[in-house]
């Protein structure tokens, strides 16, 4: 509950997700999930309405890199959706935001689980939680991209940032999610307020193998 504005965004050739913001009209997503074709040639559901792209608009500073940051885009739709959108998180830097954060990842990728990674194809709306624990300069990459790991319950070896801490809704991005919303609840200990604050960019592995286990 709560994350009825992040929808499947569906083009040509990537399937992504995407967030509802400003006044119902645009879609926050990655900048890879939009660098190719018209903005006609995407489609973008959230809760059963299907619309249209009319213009989109890719970070300038976007080099198909995803470590160099700046993979974010708007789509802007035909016309105003019917679901209300994300409230957007304005700190006036992505620095600003102190780590570790728990955050919420919602999006449309594949299904599996830790052991298995990405193994179900059904297009189903996901959420889970995570840390994010570091930021992307310890990669060498740009610093607004934020960074967080899936911890495996019991065995902190594995893990690549942090203690290893498990959530209970421990979660991790697969193929699909590319554009999907980061929330953070910025209301802790009280009913959540939700507000968008990232945009799923990019898997790693340190086996080399970016399948999400």
């Amino acid at each position: 509950q709560g994350f009825e504005s992040v929808g499947l965004l569906l083009g040509k050739v990537h399937r992504c997700s995407g967030t509802l913001i400003d006044d119902g009209q645009w879609v926050l997503t990655a900048a890879h999930c939009l660098d190719r074709g018209k903005a006609s040639h995407y489609t973008f559901t959230v809760e059963g309405e299907s619309l249209s792209g009319s213009e989109k608009y890719v970070h300038p500073n976007w080099t198909g890199s995803v470590s160099n940051g700046s993979d974010i885009a708007l789509l802007k739709l035909e016309a105003v959706a019917s679901v209300t959108p994300a409230n957007l998180h304005q700190p006036d830097n992505v620095t600003e935001l102190t780590l570790p954060l728990e955050f919420t990842s919602v999006g449309f990728g594949l299904g599996g689980t830790g052991d298995t990674g990405a193994t179900l194809t059904a297009i189903v709306k996901r959420a889970g939680s995570n840390l994010a624990e570091d930021r992307g300069g310890v990669f060498g990459w740009d610093n607004s991209v934020v960074l967080n790991d899936f911890d495996r319950p019991g065995d902190v070896s594995e893990s690549t940032f942090g203690d290893g801490t498990t959530l209970d809704y421990e979660f991790n991005i697969a193929s699909g999610d590319s554009g999907g919303a980061m929330f953070i609840d910025t209301n802790p200990g009280g009913p959540p307020v939700w507000e968008l604050a990232g945009v799923t960019s990019l898997g790693w592995a340190t086996d080399g193998d970016i399948n999400s286990d």
